[in-house]
């Protein structure tokens, strides 16, 4: 059952025609945290069943916890620990940034492709049901620290994908941006 506060979120939204719609129902997504032992945010799981994976504002894309797309984003975290490990230059930063990919899990990037968004699995709180969620290069992984973006997977949908509140932190192009300043579209993905 879609809770009030997603009802209302999802109705003032624009939703685009896509290339078809790819949500997942909840039995999948159970058989999905029993494989990789992983525990889906309640709002994440929500998404993924009532959205499904799609291009938010087009300032994120968040994907539904399918095989290819876990297996690809598991390639693009193996790069980007590569790419620390050939050009970076500061040895604990980097073994901290390390260890923090080598516990991600993924479930988004950036419009433009050259971020990830992930989850810290090492954070989880059983008080909130979920992880830091975390927004890091992973074009060049070794110059730019990841931006924690907070642990509610709503609030960041919310509040970052559509700029109901300003994110300082985050890339240039989010950077300083006002409330009001995004647009509340959806637009449905195929992670093929």
């Amino acid at each position: 059952m879609m809770s009030e506060k997603w009802k209302k979120l999802i109705q003032s939204l624009e939703v685009l025609v896509g290339e078809g719609q790819e949500t997942l129902n909840a039995e999948t997504l159970s058989a999905t945290e029993a494989e990789y032992k992983i525990i889906l945010p309640s709002g994440y799981k929500e998404f993924c069943q009532v959205l499904g994976s799609g291009e938010l504002s087009d300032i994120a894309r968040v994907y539904c916890p399918t095989k290819f797309f876990i297996k690809a984003s598991e390639r693009r975290i193996q790069e980007a620990i590569r790419h620390i490990e050939r050009f970076g230059e500061n040895f604990k930063r980097d073994q901290q940034y390390i260890e923090q990919l080598r516990s991600a899990f993924v479930f988004g990037e950036s419009a433009t492709g050259e971020h990830l968004i992930f989850w810290d699995l090492r954070t989880y709180q059983e008080s909130d049901g979920s992880y830091e969620i975390h927004w890091a290069n992973s074009v060049s992984p070794d110059c730019i620290d990841p931006v924690l973006l907070g642990r509610d997977f709503f609030n960041f949908i919310q509040n970052f994908c559509y700029g109901t509140e300003t994110f300082d932190l985050v890339p240039e192009y989010v950077e300083g941006s006002s409330p009001g300043d995004f647009s509340l579209n959806f637009y449905p993905l195929v992670f093929t």
